[in-house]
């Protein structure tokens, strides 16, 4: 049974506002509970249920959804000083190789804003908040090892699996379970 999910403006986070929408596209699903849709079949509600667009942040999301894989929006306004985007990003996906996780980062050009970066595994179901590059980088390697118990938590990998993964320094897709 979905429920009738409203968030407050100070309570609001992508997370929060991501799953919100999710709960109330997949309102029809009544013979599945709030957490069945949120974790357990999020990636399958999100492609049923949400008309992903071409932006960013729909583009990691669906990327998330492949394996346990990290989708990156990389949001890049004209605060990086003399780092470039294109090496900002290499660098994000340098790191998440070297701690054994595949990522690909969509990157959206001279964001007004100012810069930032949302980090999504399963379609948003473990992800980081949109943080400034920097605050984002430093955060990878807790992400990362975050995201490997989650996908063994949520049965998307054996204990098995996991073991070769958190020794893994390279980038690496563990088989599902």
């Amino acid at each position: 049974m979905v429920s009738n999910v409203s968030v407050s403006a100070q309570d609001a986070t992508l997370e929060t506002i991501m799953g919100a929408k999710l709960l109330r596209a997949a309102k029809a699903e009544a013979k599945l509970s709030d957490h069945d849709i949120l974790i357990k079949h999020r990636c399958a509600m999100i492609e049923k249920h949400m008309s992903l667009t071409s932006s960013i942040l729909d583009k990691a999301t669906e990327y998330s959804c492949t394996a346990p894989v990290v989708g990156v929006a990389f949001y890049a306004g004209k605060d990086l000083g003399h780092h470039s985007p294109q090496k900002v990003s290499s660098y994000i996906l340098d790191t998440f190789n070297h701690h054994g996780i595949e990522a690909k980062i969509y990157t959206k050009l001279n964001h007004s804003y100012g810069s930032q970066v949302v980090f999504l595994m399963r379609g948003g179901r473990y992800m980081l908040n949109p943080v400034d590059p920097l605050k984002g980088i430093s955060s990878i390697e807790g992400f990362a090892a975050e995201a490997k118990l989650v996908a063994l938590k949520d049965g998307i990998i054996s204990t098995a699996e996991l073991e070769k993964w958190v020794k893994s320094n390279v980038a690496y897709i563990p088989k599902s379970s």
